[in-house]
């Protein structure tokens, strides 16, 4: 069982969490609720929805970048509703890739909404 921390609004962590159902979830609405649990447990992934908290995931990424328990830990964005800005988000996830060490983005509606394919994608970008 793998521990991951989805950061992400409450309709984006229901969207995820049959998908990742049988894995030890934890859920933060907040900043600040993930910095907590950043510091007190290990996470073996961590997935931030692009609008987590007022489109703060990029500095949870730098949090986690920091964090001598998830420094190495793979990081992955996730858009689970439509955005008029998914470009710019796209663009801004693949110049962040150079900065700071990341998974990519996952967009589920790229994958039809399809939870396995979804599932499947998570865990493809954590096995690497």
């Amino acid at each position: 069982m793998r521990r991951i921390l989805v950061a992400n609004d409450l309709q984006g962590f229901k969207r995820l969490a049959g998908i990742l159902k049988g894995e030890d979830v934890r859920f933060a609405q907040t900043l600040t609720e993930a910095r907590q649990l950043l510091n007190s447990v290990r996470f073996d992934l961590v997935i931030a929805g692009v609008h987590f908290d007022d489109s703060r995931a990029v500095e949870l990424l730098q949090i986690v970048r920091t964090n001598k328990k998830t420094e190495t830990s793979p990081f992955v964005f996730i858009r689970t509703r439509h955005s008029s800005m998914a470009l710019e988000i796209e663009k801004t996830i693949n110049t962040l890739q150079k900065a700071l060490d990341h998974s990519g983005l996952i967009e589920t509606e790229m994958l039809s909404e399809d939870d396995e394919l979804i599932h499947q994608e998570i865990f493809r970008r954590f096995e690497k």
